[in-house]
């Protein structure tokens, strides 16, 4: 008998047991790096959404981007090319620990230049992570569709597919609390601007229109600004993770489809219906976050609860409006060449 029959008549009376358990190992043989690629998102997402503060939390913040970054690009690669090369795979994980501890610093930032005026500081950085970290994987979700439906449904280039998602992901993340910051913002500098000779001196048909309280028009102006910011940041983002070169263009074009995507979501959370399953309830300023937004694993899980149900509601929505108007965006360039 030759070793090629010996082996035909090995694998024709193996036992169900023995063929079941050859079959998971020639499974895990192909597709371990998707499980490990899988646990590090998930895990990244696990240290985004902790809401610790202080150096803790841009150390946790800094790994969550790490883990999320290397996921990607250990997954983007597998499937484009079939194999991984782990030492791309730890350069993206690198640039995402960076990216991650800058939006860790920045949540510090915010955290300590509210803990004056209240007196949960703690609180709010739980609401503030878990915020950011819901909002984020929307936004590398919707990253993914956009960039999958502008390239035929293929991963092309594993490095630019993760630079998009990476890009998507933080800048979400980023922007998620801008609407709170807002209403905060636009009440505490209300009463220096309206008893300013300059505000006094104004046509009164002109600054009767002018509301600062958390929810009005200054409030909107200052978050739209804020989010064309945050979407020039996640494009020169995903760019510096890509290894493309950096482009004031694409910055500007996404700085203004994140301005368009903000109006056009405001718009839409008016209507009854949108707003029901969008709009937090009594979340207009950061104060407020603290006390009334979800801040734990019960409130993160917890899809009964009003702001549990917004919460991903206004991710979910935000990331329809912003990638179709960003593929919209993404075809007319190409149809006109730029």
């Amino acid at each position: 008998m030759s070793a090629d029959e010996l082996h035909a008549y090995t694998e024709a009376h193996k036992s169900p047991l023995e063929k079941a358990a050859g079959a998971v190992g020639n499974w895990w043989k192909d597709n371990w790096e998707y499980v490990a690629a899988g646990v590090a998102i998930f895990g990244g997402f696990a240290l985004m959404c902790s809401g610790v503060g202080g150096i803790a939390g841009v150390a946790l913040m800094a790994g969550a981007g790490g883990l999320m970054s290397g996921g990607v690009s250990v997954a983007s690669q597998k499937a484009s090319n079939g194999s991984v090369d782990w030492k791309n795979a730890g350069k993206d994980a690198l640039i995402g620990t960076a990216t991650g501890a800058v939006g860790g610093a920045g949540m510090a930032v915010a955290k300590g230049a509210t803990e004056g005026m209240t007196s949960g500081g703690t609180q709010l950085a739980k609401a503030m992570g878990i915020n950011a970290g819901v909002n984020g994987v929307a936004g590398g979700a919707g990253s993914t569709v956009q960039y999958l439906a502008t390239h035929g449904g293929r991963i092309e280039n594993g490095r630019d597919f993760a630079g998009n998602v990476v890009g998507g992901t933080v800048a979400s993340a980023a922007g998620a609390n801008l609407g709170p910051a807002s209403g905060t913002l636009a009440k505490k500098i209300g009463p220096t601007i309206k008893g300013s000779s300059v505000f006094k001196a104004a046509p009164n048909n002109i600054t009767k229109n002018i509301n600062f309280n958390a929810n009005g028009n200054v409030s909107t102006s200052i978050k739209t600004l804020g989010t064309m910011g945050v979407g020039a940041g996640g494009s020169v983002l995903s760019e510096a993770d890509a290894g493309r070169d950096l482009s004031g263009k694409n910055a500007l074009t996404s700085a203004a489809t994140s301005g368009v995507s903000a109006k056009v979501g405001d718009k839409v959370s008016k209507n009854p219906t949108v707003g029901y399953y969008t709009n937090q309830r009594g979340v207009n300023t950061l104060k407020q976050m603290q006390s009334i937004a979800p801040k734990s694993m019960n409130g993160l899980t917890n899809v009964s609860q009003t702001n549990t149900r917004t919460m991903y509601g206004s991710a979910v929505s935000g990331t329809i409006i912003g990638t179709s108007i960003g593929y919209g965006t993404d075809k007319i360039q190409d149809g006109l060449g730029l």
